[in-house]
């Protein structure tokens, strides 16, 4: 094969790497319907579906992300250590792939009377994504040969985010309906069947580019963030965008027809930033459209509680740019990512664990955040199950928190750049 070093002609080896980078992405995807899901879907399941306390839905999620956190390092000290045996995780990623599926299915069909074993599926479906993530991800850098392929793989990565995320608001509209836990199986069991069929073909060439060595280059030629400040900088604005992206679904807009489209409106947004981003970091650098992503965020995040009090016609308005702001932080910073993974010799990468450490991170953000969202649901309306909508004041609130983290982080990004 091309990508091996082999002697074939250039056009071979265009044809071959685009065939990887097909199935990167289509993997990526498969990984991304669950992601989604997860990530926007469990505490509103757990709370209307379900019947958990608003604290015992967020305490639960928390939990899960905190796992999974912590399994990202220890997946990536491993990999990168069968990789230098030159041991091949193709099979173990093979076994994760339906049982990431069947558990996250399980995770969100069980009552509140069953709550030990919906922690328990909830934590073999995080390890079970962990054993895959890690690892895909890490293949982004050795892809990456030229920082044109890189932003091209950071772009589809996106594309692929974006799709997922229109398919799950679609997904979700019937769920937001409705308040039974066969709804949620029914509708969640294909989509999980789905995304691990996307995810196969990857495992047929994981051995193959296993043996490809990371590779660095700088995005655009202008300055970046070092990794240490990127992630202090994910930490700071991953919190804000996160528990803001969760608490949208539970807005007061009065017509239950437009509190659906809420969630579709995010995720519209997330898919337009693809062709907002790349033309921001051709213009400013990476850090710069960084920056500029978290600024806008600050800004859009302050308007929401007004544009909630003016008109529901406003306030998806506002949720779908946010959802491009939003977007747009999670793409720049990937391709940062992508550009700071080396190896620093034969029997030493750490290019697995850096990406872990990222992703351990941001998910213990996010996990933190979603309990802060289920802490103060349940401040602001009780044990109401039915009734999960923020008053204006708790929104106020939330929006000035929230804000105040999306503004820290483009500061963090201005004085490290």
């Amino acid at each position: 094969m091309a990508l091996a070093g082999s002697s074939v002609s250039g056009k071979q080896r265009v044809l071959s790497s685009a065939h990887d980078i097909r199935d990167y992405a289509l993997a990526h995807l498969g990984k991304c319907f669950f992601w989604v899901a997860g990530d926007a879907l469990t505490i509103y399941i757990l709370i209307r579906h379900n019947g958990y306390a608003s604290r015992s839905a967020g305490l639960i999620f928390l939990a899960a992300l905190l796992w999974n956190a912590l399994c990202d390092v220890l997946v990536g000290l491993w990999a990168d250590r069968r990789g230098a045996a030159g041991r091949s995780m193709a099979g173990i990623l093979g076994f994760a792939a339906p049982l990431m599926g069947l558990a996250f299915a399980a995770s969100l069909f069980l009552s509140n009377q069953h709550v030990v074993l919906t922690v328990g599926a909830a934590l073999l479906f995080r390890t079970a994504f962990s054993v895959f993530d890690v690892p895909h991800n890490a293949m982004m850098a050795r892809l990456s040969t030229t920082p044109a392929l890189g932003v091209k793989i950071a772009n589809l990565r996106t594309i692929c985010s974006g799709i997922a995320s229109l398919v799950v608001g679609i997904v979700a509209m019937p769920l937001l309906a409705r308040s039974d836990s066969m709804s949620t199986v029914l509708l969640i069991a294909p989509l999980a069947t789905v995304a691990v069929a996307l995810m196969l073909p990857f495992l047929a060439i994981v051995p193959r580019l296993e043996r490809l060595p990371y590779h660095t280059a700088q995005v655009g030629g202008m300055p970046s963030l070092g990794f240490v400040p990127l992630c202090v900088v994910t930490a700071l604005g991953t919190i804000a965008l996160g528990v803001l992206g969760k608490a949208v679904l539970h807005l007061d807009l009065s017509r239950s027809q437009w509190t659906m489209g809420i969630l579709l409106a995010l995720m519209l947004g997330r898919v337009v930033a693809v062709g907002v981003t790349g033309t921001l970091i051709a213009r400013l650098g990476s850090a710069g459209a960084l920056r500029i992503a978290y600024l806008a965020s600050t800004v859009l995040i302050l308007c929401l509680p007004l544009a909630v009090a003016a008109d529901a016609r406003a306030a998806l308005a506002v949720v779908v740019v946010f959802g491009i702001a939003s977007g747009a932080v999670t793409i720049v910073s990937w391709v940062i990512l992508a550009t700071l993974v080396q190896s620093p010799g034969t029997r030493s990468q750490r290019g697995a664990l850096r990406f872990g450490v990222f992703t351990m991170i941001a998910k213990v953000i996010l996990g933190v955040g979603g309990f802060l969202l289920g802490a103060i649901l349940s401040y602001s309306i009780g044990a109401a199950p039915a009734e999960a909508t923020m008053s204006p004041a708790t929104l106020w609130g939330l929006c000035l928190v929230t804000a105040s983290g999306t503004l820290l982080a483009a500061i963090e990004c201005r004085v490290r750049t």
